[in-house]
């Protein structure tokens, strides 16, 4: 299975190449705004996800890290079932969540 990957990759190598030699134009600055944007928001799902460890860290590395592992689950099993898109509840979700 890898080494057919590598084959339908190696086929690219070409037009990967002359892509590098190409000019970035308006569109292709605004799709990478988007996807860095996307990449910023993912990096603060980890820095949250980080948080709730740490915070969970008094009861134990391993529950904290169930914790968030069940999380993860829940939420991919919705979305699989549903068929829907995810929507970022923002970074500091269980902050507000669990707020004393």
């Amino acid at each position: 299975m890898a080494n057919l990957s590598l084959l339908a990759l190696r086929k690219k190598i070409p037009a990967l190449t002359e892509a590098l030699h190409g000019r970035v134009t308006d569109h292709h600055r605004f799709m990478l705004q988007r996807l860095l944007g996307q990449v910023e928001n993912l990096e603060k799902e980890i820095a949250s996800f980080d948080t709730r460890i740490a915070q969970a860290t008094r009861r134990g590395v391993k529950r904290a890290t169930m914790a968030v592992a069940h999380t993860l689950l829940c939420t991919s099993w919705q979305l699989l079932k549903d068929g829907s898109v995810y929507k970022d509840p923002g970074h500091d979700y269980f902050q507000k969540l669990h707020a004393d």
